[in-house]
């Protein structure tokens, strides 16, 4: 069975969590979502990084990566 995608709830929490702390580590902000930390960090780096990482666009970015059939390289 295939991870369920991030929701844009756990997003918003990503982004709390590098606001509330910018030097937390994905292992950090992984057991307070429930998620592997490695999904954080390539969640976060595929997304501008930890300065620029913003819930909402991350979302739009996910959501077209998954109408794509040829993917576009968001887990790359």
């Amino acid at each position: 069975m295939p991870p369920t995608p991030l929701s844009s709830h756990d997003r918003d929490e990503i982004h709390h969590a590098l606001t509330t702390n910018p030097d937390a580590s994905w292992a950090d902000i992984g057991r307070q979502i429930k998620r592997h930390p490695t999904t954080i960090m390539r969640e976060v780096d595929a997304n501008g990084g930890r300065p620029k990482y913003r819930p909402a666009a991350a979302d739009k970015y996910a959501t077209f990566c998954r109408r794509c059939h040829r993917g576009c390289g968001h887990a790359s």
